[in-house]
């Protein structure tokens, strides 16, 4: 994904203005390769931690309530409601002024 999207972004530049297009271009490519790099490493990492797990198999603590508020859609709602009274408030002001 990285470097298609690389390759996309540089062949789309403003390439008329060459100095900062090149330099743009050469930041991307190199984000791209320390990306794609530290990427690879992980999944190295990853498949080794996988065939020589450490230590013995323990159980996951438990899930404590802030835990459970903040995971999946339970803080959804809240922040959805102030989202929404903040949209309202900001219309219903721009209406009446």
């Amino acid at each position: 994904m990285f470097p298609l999207a690389t390759v996309v972004l540089v062949l789309g530049g403003r390439w008329d203005s060459l100095v900062p297009t090149a330099c743009g271009a050469v930041l991307m490519v190199a984000a791209a390769a320390v990306g794609s790099a530290w990427w690879r490493r992980q999944v190295a990492a990853a498949q080794r931690w996988v065939a020589d797990p450490p230590g013995p198999l323990r159980d996951a603590p438990a899930a404590t309530r802030l835990d459970r508020w903040t995971s999946g859609r339970g803080l959804l709602w809240p922040v959805l409601a102030l989202v929404v009274a903040g949209v309202g408030a900001g219309l219903l002001a721009a209406l009446l002024a």
